[in-house]
């Protein structure tokens, strides 16, 4: 009886697992998380790019580099994490923004991580390795390696912040689109579906069932957050499927041991990259000044 009971919940788990994933992602991708684009037309020399590899634990990771023409040396430099449900998507999501970037003079490293299960905590580990990369070579790359920044989108951003606020990595200020910081969070219908979903897919469990939990507040950036993180700017959309309350959280954890936290609340349901066209100007402006 009591055999039959345990393989009983161990199925349901199972079930709760496989239907979390398959609707989470397709939420991520509904939401507006768009398919690569073409590549951008940059002007004649105004950009060059190079695909590199960095080293990880478990073999090399793919990024690419934007380099400005006639930059100033050592150039401001801005790490790119992109979205995608922690199990979809590439850096070319991002290739936009990076090249946008790049012509404001920063060099960008955008770059790919690890999607395959399992993603916990082998991703973050990835973000981290790059991050450790980029600055170690910082002379090479023609960056300072004190004027280092990070944006993250979704998936990407959750990333970014563990690497930041569990992994100390050295940025000097680092930008959210629509990340989730906190995987525990239940406390509405909204923070319940995406607590359990997320877990799913990044942790490869039911945050609800033990010890799953644990796991899930070890991943989450909020539980990390500590006096001297860098400078944060967090973008949301007001109605989107990631609660705006794990945002205003976050900054608010961050606010209490003395770490500058700003928010931007973008109009209407639009996820992460699905809004660049608000936010990156603005992030682009935060990042000048911070770095």
């Amino acid at each position: 009886m009591a055999m039959g009971f345990k393989y009983g919940r161990a199925s349901a788990a199972c079930a709760v697992l496989t239907t979390a994933i398959s609707l989470f992602t397709a939420a991520v991708v509904n939401a507006g998380i768009p398919e690569p684009a073409a590549t951008a037309e940059s002007a004649p020399g105004s950009v060059t790019t190079a695909d590199l590899e960095y080293p990880t634990g478990h073999g090399p990771g793919a990024m690419t580099v934007y380099t400005p023409a006639g930059r100033a040396s050592p150039a401001p430099a801005i790490v790119m994490v992109h979205g995608g449900a922690w199990a979809k998507g590439s850096r070319a999501l991002l290739d936009e923004e990076a090249r946008k970037a790049t012509a404001e003079g920063f060099v960008v490293f955008n770059i790919d991580y690890e999607l395959a299960a399992p993603r916990n905590p082998r991703q973050y580990r990835d973000v981290m390795a790059a991050i450790e990369y980029i600055h170690t070579h910082a002379d090479d790359f023609g960056v300072a390696a004190d004027r280092i920044g990070g944006l993250g989108t979704s998936a990407g951003a959750h990333l970014l912040m563990q690497a930041v606020t569990a992994g100390h990595a050295p940025l000097k200020a680092v930008v959210g689109w629509s990340g989730p910081y906190d995987l525990t969070v239940q406390s509405t219908p909204k923070d319940t579906a995406f607590s359990i979903a997320a877990a799913a897919v990044h942790l490869g469990c039911v945050s609800t069932v033990s010890p799953c939990a644990e796991l899930a507040a070890d991943a989450s950036p909020i539980r990390h957050v500590s006096a001297g993180n860098p400078p944060v700017l967090l973008f949301n959309s007001a109605d989107e499927f990631m609660p705006v309350e794990q945002m205003t959280a976050f900054a608010d954890r961050l606010r209490s041991v003395g770490t500058p936290a700003e928010t931007l609340v973008i109009p209407g349901s639009r996820h992460a990259v699905a809004y660049s066209d608000a936010a990156l100007a603005p992030t682009l402006a935060f990042l000048q000044q911070r770095l």
